[in-house]
């Protein structure tokens, strides 16, 4: 969630202070609406490889380590 949050903005902050074609330097949102859009692409494909991982690792039982494991402890 970390890593996401941040990354989402470091693609916006392209889009706001790039030199040549940022918003703050050509007062034109083009490049920041490209950037979003990519943003949410990402965003979108990351939610859905991840979604479908966890549903098939739940579905085959491979989410938890052992009951035994789990009153012990790993370590």
């Amino acid at each position: 969630m970390i890593f996401g949050i941040q990354g989402f903005w470091g693609t916006l902050a392209v889009g706001f202070f790039d030199r040549h074609s940022g918003l703050i330097s050509t007062v034109n949102g083009h490049q920041l609406l490209i950037q979003f859009i990519g943003a949410c692409v990402l965003l979108l494909w990351t939610v859905g490889i991840s979604f479908s991982f966890f549903t098939i690792l739940k579905t085959h039982r491979r989410f938890r380590v052992g009951n035994i494991y789990e009153i012990v402890g790993l370590d």
